[in-house]
């Protein structure tokens, strides 16, 4: 592999000047796999070839209490990956970026792009990004709306949209009812599929007029 240590400033870059090159990649479960990556992206699932795979089992003897380690291994031409199983550290420190501040009276909010920056974690809650926003405005996380948020290829930075909201009447006033009902604002009213809806429709109409007879009258 070539001097790319100047070019390293997140997690991130080593994966992709890792692409072609054999890596290990440690897994939940004691699992560990060792090949040649392909291919990636931005919530970490990795796409592998020539792969061997050791899983570590941890037997523990009843009566002495001593703990035996096996592992077992096996190999593959390719795997595929899924990020949510690559051990990550979910407390890494992620960092907030603002632009296209508009201050909005007429909606009693300020609203901006907020552009995520989070190296070592495939993404980030949007309960986490409602607490570190209503920190940075000084605003309760009731009064901050967080949607839209997409991860960019290759991981580390997130971008979306931001309302910081004056009021929690504000809130409610000016917030689409989803996003209420998702942020647990107001309850979710439970309503029968419009499937049913219809079929009680249809029953409970009623016949108006006479009914048309059909076919020729009989003398």
């Amino acid at each position: 592999m070539a001097d790319i240590g100047a070019g390293i400033h997140e997690p991130f870059d080593l994966i992709r000047f890792s692409l072609s090159e054999p890596v290990l990649v440690k897994l939940r479960g004691d699992r560990e796999m060792r090949g040649i990556l392909h291919a990636y992206d931005g919530h970490m699932n990795l796409m592998l070839g020539d792969v061997e795979e050791t899983i570590y089992e941890v037997h523990v003897e009843e009566d002495t209490g001593a703990e035996t380690v096996k592992a077992i291994k096996r190999n593959s031409d390719m795997m595929f990956v899924r990020g949510d199983g690559v051990i990550l550290d979910p407390n890494s420190p992620i960092t907030l970026r603002t632009r296209k501040f508009i201050s909005n009276r007429l909606l009693q909010r300020r609203q901006m792009v907020l552009e995520v920056i989070h190296p070592a974690r495939p993404n980030v809650s949007r309960s986490e990004l409602q607490e570190k926003v209503g920190e940075l405005y000084k605003t309760p996380k009731e009064q901050v709306s967080v949607f839209g948020m997409r991860t960019h290829f290759g991981g580390g930075r997130s971008t979306g949209f931001a309302l910081v909201y004056d009021s929690k009447d504000a809130v409610q006033r000016f917030e689409p009812t989803y996003r209420l009902v998702r942020n647990g604002i107001v309850p979710k009213v439970e309503k029968p599929s419009r499937k049913l809806r219809k079929e009680r429709k249809n029953r409970g109409k009623k016949v108006r007029g006479t009914k048309k007879a059909g076919g020729d009258k009989k003398k």
